[in-house]
This record gives structure tokens, sequence and C-alpha cells, in this order.
């Protein structure tokens, strides 16, 4: 909240600078070609007002928030730091979903490992690390969907070489989905379950049309980027740091 509280003052500071006064004629309109390059001299006016903020962002920003143990990359089928926010956000909508008396469905969760931008470093983590992993403002959505929109949704992510998952296995061959198993049990087409994602795939980003029509969506009132964060500093507030690993979720056979 205090980031975004020194953003926002920082907007608008920047179009108060740059506001034109009001009933002004125009009477002639020139313009030059300026190059941005490492020539270019800081305005020294602009640079005084902005500073304060600025430091007080990159100090939020640089925050220690806990430690991981090695490097987690993101890549395909499975990788440590998409199983990472796939669990993070079973984690938190399976607590929205007990929180809500509503968990009576199997839950999984789907993040897109394209939308994971970074690598999370080994050693202390800030938050700027997650801003750089997760520079959206996607927010979690749990979607009701019938098993066969479900089996489709594994199906799409299987032309895909996989996604990051939660709560299910994925076994690809041949590109198509030879076997899917949601809580240790293979997938029943006459069964309901919950989706936890990002509300961009909800609404079909990276062609997820197929879980677009849900039976019933909710957003959870929490950023992907923010669980994040959250988990990770409970997990210092107990000496835990972070560990992460490939664990066969997703196989390509």
């Amino acid at each position: 909240m205090i980031l975004k509280k020194y953003l926002v003052i920082l907007m608008l500071l920047v179009s108060l600078l740059t506001a034109c006064k009001q009933n002004v004629d125009v009477k002639n309109i020139s313009g030059r070609l300026v190059t941005i390059d490492s020539t270019m001299v800081d305005d020294t006016i602009i640079a005084g007002i902005v500073s304060p903020y600025r430091e007080e962002i990159d100090k939020q920003m640089n925050r220690i928030i806990g430690i991981s143990e090695k490097v987690l990359s993101p890549y395909y089928p499975e990788s440590p730091l998409s199983n990472l926010v796939s669990d993070i956000i079973r984690k938190r909508a399976l607590s929205y979903l007990k929180s809500n008396n509503a968990d009576s469905l199997s839950l999984i969760s789907l993040m897109n490992i394209k939308g994971l931008r970074a690598t999370l470093p080994k050693g202390n983590i800030t938050v700027r690390n997650i801003f750089e992993i997760m520079p959206f403002e996607n927010q979690i959505v749990v979607l009701k969907l019938s098993g066969e929109s479900v089996k489709s949704f594994f199906h799409y992510i299987s032309t895909t070489n996989g996604e990051g998952i939660s709560g299910a296995r994925l076994v690809i061959k041949d590109k198509k989905a030879e076997s899917i198993a949601i809580d240790g049990q293979a997938i029943d087409l006459n069964q309901n379950y919950y989706l936890a994602t990002s509300d961009y795939l909800a609404n079909g980003g990276d062609y997820f049309s197929m879980i677009t029509n849900p039976i019933h969506s909710e957003l959870i009132g929490c950023k992907i980027r923010e669980a994040i964060i959250e988990y990770i500093e409970e997990l210092n507030q107990n000496n835990i740091n972070i560990v992460c690993n490939i664990d066969g979720r997703v196989i390509i056979d």
C-alpha cells in the first residue's frame, strides 16, 4: 500500500507539472528531435521534486522478505518456479474457499509459465524480485468448471508442453493429455472442479477460451504478486527458506 501511495503521488506531480494553462490561443507549433542517450542532462527541478518519492519507492522495493536456497527458474514442462507460484495460488484460493465454507470440490490451480517474467535468485529475496517475476496486476480468480471443461484445458496445455499446475498431475504424450489426475484420482467428467488462476487466463488470455464460460466465477480479492510476497514473508517469519522442487506433476512421456 505504501508503494502504491507513492506511485500515485508521483503520477499526480507529473500531471501537475505538465498541465497546460486554460484559455491559451496557440499561435505556433514547432518541434525538434531529441536523442535519448547517455548524453542527456537531467532536469534538476523535476529530479529534485521526484527524488524523495523515488528514494521511498526504492526503499520499499529493496526490502528483503525472505531467503531462497537456490535459483528458481521458469521453464517447460515443469519448473521449480512454476510449481512454487501455482502452489501459492492454490493455497491462497483454498484459504478463501474455506473461509466461505465453499471448499467441497477439488481445487486445482493454473499459472501460465510465460507469465513468469524473471528468475527467483538464490539468497536474499526482495520485493523488487517479485515485481520482476510478476510485473502484472493479475488477480486470483476461482472458477467452478465442469469435468469436461477441465479436461479441455488439460488437453490444451498438453499442446503447449505443459503449464504451471498444482493439485493435479498430467502425463503428456504426443502433445496430448494421456493421463489426468486431480487430488490423486482420475478426472471424473461427471464432477465439477474449482480452478484457481489469474483473471488474465480466466478471460481467455493465452487462448484459454475453454475456461471463459464457468459455472461460477469469483475474484478472491488478492493479486498473484501480493500472494507471493505474503507467502514468502510468512516463511521468513517462521525462519523457513524458500524451497521448491520438480515433483513430476507434469510429465512428457
